[in-house]
């Protein structure tokens, strides 16, 4: 078992072998873009829709 820190804001070092350990998730690490985002709100005169691109 590893070693706790003495507070809570310690946070490990880097593994420099990230995408080795996701395993069968490793093909789904990278950037991902979304260009058809669509929110629709309430608002006090109906609702509004706000498009957005999401990375």
């Amino acid at each position: 078992m590893t070693d706790m820190p003495s507070d809570i804001f310690t946070e490990p070092d880097a593994d420099p072998e990230t995408l080795r350990n996701l395993g069968p998730l490793a093909a789904l690490a990278g950037f991902w873009l979304g260009d058809n985002g669509l929110d629709v709100h309430p608002t006090a005169d109906g609702s509004v829709e706000s498009v957005f691109v999401e990375r």
